[in-house]
């Protein structure tokens, strides 16, 4: 093997720009790929403080708790990118490449300390197992994932808390700087990921692998980790509040001790063998994530894998057992003991806790058939990876329609897809997946969990649109069963009206109002029937509290207009339609009813309501509950 003397000082920059390329080339197409509807609209999208983070931004970063997350800093990272680049998917894709390709880079330096190879070979094989960890399939979804910010961010601190820890402790310049790095550095994670607290284990095993003569003395090595032992206590307690306040994580009476602890075992060893065999992968497995065949495979590898480690141990090589270890710990409170949702097993989970795949790869033969096997390996996951990235994660239906494909037991995956169909303008194909899900649920004793309400919420409207109104009724009571919420209320007003029974629609409508009596659609529905009975002025007093509510609502613009053509009135009529025109010049429904202002025909007898689609005439009619995740 060549020895050091063959090194070139050039190495690390050409290795390091090859990492680069790699990554780039392999998740080059998710620059395309526009929002999911999988948590970014809550975190990016609809999320104002964003716009304005000033000094009130900061308590509000640490203080709330949006889809049931604990990360100060991911708050202003999407901040940051929402000052470069505002509501621009490309942007915030971007720096989730760009902290991959970062995260991978340090994955190769930590490697190196590891395995500190001298010769060309086996720097080559350090290089080749970072290359296994960067551009497998299963990092894609952290990647393309804009809400996985938190997993890239926790990664990349906690791999510079790893490097710093292993740099030599050497008295003199410099070591003020680690000592100052390390802290900040493990905050970072902290305060990114809150899973992050795994570091008060993974770094005793990190001084484990030092020399002896190195390595710091049990009560000096708790003394040094106090302060971190501390930090991590107070972010776990603070996550797990916010996972219990904003109802993620499922508590003990849904999701007992037993169904948690083979969870978790299964957990255990899903991620070696998708590792393995990253096929059918999903955005949201089915619970278990694996069942039959697949898991007693599964479990084999893992035992195997297991028996590999502990004969190279009995063989004075403790490299693969802290691998081994560095695994466990990484995954296991991410295997399925603290399931969110229906959450139980992600890929975007291994993200950090795979890199002992690599560290094991590297334990290895090393032998020239043994690294062109690795080689071959790679260039297969990276194609794979590439593949994904350009047919899978362009749009939330090639998404989720993969995940469907992938999982087609999937409860979350069928609602997901459903919701995305629905929202995208395809209720008939929404209705398969929804009514699926709706099945799912009910079998797998999810009967009357938000998921269900989500996806009974999302049938019943999808059914409407599609004309099937006594269906989309008997959805709308079944979901009023589950829980009498205002906005259930309303998609059941909004069923009636369109089975063409006003009053009943107008009874819900008024139910909606006494809870929330700045709700603009029920508002506005509520005028559309008063008007149609005649009530001019009731129903003009109804579209005036709507914008009041909402001043830019053109739909109660819109309809404030023709109630007054109706009663008369064309100038008021002829002033609101005006403004509307500047808005929407194409509109052949405002053109229409400027019309009728000037002629003096009747808006109601010539004027169709509602009118067509031309004008975004949705005021927050986004009626879904949230989804699980």
């Amino acid at each position: 093997m060549p020895g050091s003397r063959n090194f070139s000082p050039l190495a690390p920059f050409a290795a390091v720009a090859l990492i680069v390329l790699a990554v780039t080339v392999c998740f080059w197409p998710v620059l395309g790929s526009g929002f999911s509807n999988w948590d970014d609209s809550r975190n990016v999208v609809f999320c104002p403080q964003l716009a304005s983070p000033g000094l009130s931004f900061i308590p509000w970063s640490f203080t709330n708790f949006l889809v049931g997350d604990f990360k100060p800093l991911v708050w202003y990272s999407y901040a940051l990118d929402y000052r470069l680049w505002e509501l621009s998917p490309l942007g915030y894709h971007l720096t989730n490449l760009i902290l991959h390709a970062l995260n991978t880079v340090l994955v190769w330096f930590f490697l190196k300390k590891i395995f500190p190879f001298s010769g060309r070979a086996g720097r080559g094989a350090v290089l080749l197992a970072t290359l296994f960890w960067g551009l497998h399939p299963l990092r894609l979804e952290s990647v393309a994932w804009i809400s996985d910010r938190k997993g890239l961010l926790a990664a990349a601190f906690s791999l510079l808390a790893f490097l710093t820890w292993m740099s030599p402790r050497r008295p003199g310049r410099g070591g003020w700087l680690r000592k100052l790095v390390f802290p900040a550095a493990a905050a970072g994670a902290l305060l990114s990921k809150p899973v992050s607290v795994v570091l008060i284990l993974l770094i005793p095993l990190l001084e484990w692998m030092k020399p002896r003569a190195e390595r710091l003395s049990p009560g000096l090595l708790a003394l040094r980790l106090s302060p971190l032992f501390v930090a991590s206590a107070a972010v776990a307690y603070v996550a797990f509040y916010g996972q219990a306040r904003s109802g993620s994580l499922l508590p003990l009476g849904v999701v007992g001790l037993p169904a948690r602890a083979g969870y978790a075992l299964i957990g255990l060893v899903f991620y070696p063998f998708k590792t393995l065999l990253p096929l059918k992968l999903s955005g949201a497995y089915p619970v278990p994530p694996l069942a039959g065949f697949q898991l007693l495979a599964a479990i084999a590898f893992f035992v195997l894998l297991v028996g590999w480690v502990l004969f190279r141990r009995g063989r004075g090589d403790s490299r693969p057992v802290f691998w081994l270890l560095f695994y466990l710990v990484g995954i296991l409170p991410l295997a399925g003991f603290f399931p969110a949702g229906l959450v139980t097993a992600a890929d975007r989970f291994s993200y950090l806790p795979a890199v002992a795949f690599s560290g094991l790869l590297l334990s290895g033969p090393r032998r020239e058939w043994f690294r062109l096997i690795c080689a071959g390996v790679v260039l297969i996951f990276a194609v794979l990876t590439l593949g994904r990235a350009l047919t899978v994660w362009p749009t939330p239906q090639s998404y989720w329609l993969a995940a469907v494909a992938a999982t087609p037991d999937s409860l979350a995956a069928r609602a997901h897809c459903g919701q995305v169909l629905f929202d995208g303008g395809h209720p008939g194909a929404a209705i398969e997946h929804l009514e699926a899900a709706d099945s799912l649920a009910r079998d797998s004793g999810l009967a009357d969990s938000r998921m269900r309400q989500a996806v009974l919420n999302n049938l019943a409207q999808a059914l409407r649109m599609q004309g099937r109104y006594a269906e989309a009724e008997l959805r709308a009571r079944q979901l009023l069963q589950l829980e009498d919420h205002w906005l259930f209320r309303y998609v059941l007003g909004s069923i009636l009206q369109a089975r063409g029974l006003p009053g009943e629609a107008l009874e819900q409508y008024r139910m909606v109002l006494a809870s929330n009596p700045a709700w603009v659609p029920a508002l506005c529905e509520a005028g559309i029937i008063l008007a149609g009975r005649g009530n001019l002025e009731e129903a003009m007093v109804s579209y005036r509290r709507a914008l009041r509510a909402d001043p830019a609502s053109p739909r109660a613009r819109y309809y404030l207009a023709l109630a007054l053509l109706d009663g008369g009135r064309r100038a008021e009529a002829r002033e609101l339609l005006e403004g509307l025109t500047r808005r929407y010049p194409a509109s052949r429904w405002l053109a229409r009813a400027r019309l009728a202002a000037e002629k003096g025909f009747a808006a109601a007898r010539d004027i169709v309501v509602p009118p067509s689609p031309d004008i975004p005439f949705q005021d927050g009619r986004r009626t879904e509950t949230p989804l699980d995740d």
